[in-house]
């Protein structure tokens, strides 16, 4: 049995109750005079009580079916409430004015970063929206990300100015003296295809010698000074880092590193070919495969793609709570948007609001509203009925001892 049940027969049990004792006075009142008092009381209690009950009823139904005008209030009534609750939900709680005076009396930004102050918090968060972002990625055609991601990449490409960046490079490899490391690896490498190419070279030297120099069999003797100067040339400048060559190099790149930020045709020579690899047909698949990188690691392709994932964003909020709490001016700034926002909403869709409110209710069916409206409020109207037994019982017990009294 429901709290409204049982208010409900409560109050009908009172109800019976007083005609009882009204039909039990009324029958012994000539031997009991003192009983026209409980009579009186009884008496008018039923008759506040059957008003009450009448009222109650005449809310939610016809009392006893009866065709009765002005009853069944509220099924009658339904697009009228409708109506009335969605103009009243526009017009004292979906007004812009009244939505920013409500978040300016609060911190939002101060709130939210208390919240998430809390580790297991964040994390809850962090596991959800981590569980959640592959289905929402399945959803999101590839096509419809790599285009504007591709768009988006090549203006930033285009926009970035690689002849000062690379000058920068250059710079910071000089300063750091990397380009010796750079020198080293050249004259290795041209050690190496000295050794390489030694039979080449004897050819080539002993054929460009003299038929004098042949004859006497000076050509080799000329071919191994040659080469041998060669590598004492490389060994020299490996070994020595003051060499004319290291010199020369150095000079080279700082010149360079100058022009690219400096010299208007080199740095249009660079702007050129920064273009045309932009351009370049290879270039229009980098955003798909940049695309298809970053869904594998969003969609948490392994555990520990996942793991990281959660940290990620975990990190972040926490991030986040600490800005929000050390940072004034940026929690007013995110409770300016957010209520900027709310107001933005509540003028572009407030009646939106309120006709969905209003349009749900005019959808219900009456026994539906009837049956919910019971459910929120019947109790406290079954205690009406009750308060109206008893207070109809002693206003006729008042008036009974005042007619008593005047009589």
């Amino acid at each position: 049995m429901t709290e409204l049940s049982r208010m409900r027969r409560l109050a009908t049990g009172l109800l019976v109750l007083m005609a009882a004792l009204f039909l039990a006075a009324r029958a012994f009142e000539t031997h009991y005079p003192a009983l026209g008092y409980l009579r009186a009381f009884a008496e008018a209690a039923m008759i506040g009580g059957l008003a009450d009950w009448f009222a109650v009823t005449a809310l939610f139904r016809r009392p006893l079916g009866l065709p009765i005008p002005h009853t069944a209030v509220i099924p009658n009534s339904k697009d009228r409430i409708a109506a009335g609750l969605g103009a009243f939900l526009a017009d004292n709680f979906l007004q812009p004015d009244d939505i920013a005076r409500h978040l300016d009396a609060q911190d939002r930004a101060q709130a939210a970063a208390h919240w998430l102050a809390r580790p297991g918090r964040r994390r809850v968060i962090a596991q959800t929206f981590a569980a959640a972002l592959p289905r929402l990625l399945a959803l999101i055609g590839d096509a419809q990300i790599a285009r504007p991601l591709g768009a988006a990449l090549r203006r930033q490409l285009l926009a970035l100015d690689l002849p000062s960046l690379l000058g920068g490079a250059l710079d910071l490899m000089l300063k750091e003296g990397r380009q010796e490391a750079l020198v080293n690896a050249v004259v290795q490498r041209a050690y190496a295809l000295l050794a390489e190419q030694e039979p080449t070279l004897r050819a080539r030297i002993t054929r460009r010698t003299g038929w004098l120099w042949r004859t006497l069999g000076a050509d080799d003797q000329a071919a191994d000074a040659v080469l041998a100067a060669l590598r004492d040339e490389l060994g020299a400048i490996v070994y020595d880092p003051d060499h004319s060559a290291r010199r020369h190099v150095r000079e080279f790149l700082a010149q360079l590193a100058d022009d690219l930020r400096h010299d208007a045709g080199i740095r249009a020579d660079v702007a050129r070919f920064q273009q045309s690899l932009i351009d370049h047909p290879a270039a229009a698949g980098i955003a798909a495969d940049l695309w298809d990188g970053i869904k594998r690691w969003l969609s948490g392709g392994t555990a520990q793609d996942h793991s990281d994932l959660v940290a990620l964003i975990e990190n972040a909020l926490g991030g986040l709570s600490e800005a929000l709490t050390a940072n004034a001016a940026l929690r007013e700034t995110l409770n300016s948007h957010l209520r900027q926002w709310a107001q933005r909403l509540a003028a572009r869709h407030g009646g939106d609001i309120a006709e969905l409110v209003a349009g749900t209710v005019r959808g219900w069916d009456a026994r539906s509203i009837v049956e919910r409206l019971e459910t929120s409020v019947g109790r406290d109207l079954q205690f009406i009925r009750i308060n109206g037994t008893l207070v109809g019982g002693l206003v006729g017990l008042a008036l009974h001892a005042l007619t008593r009294l005047l009589g």
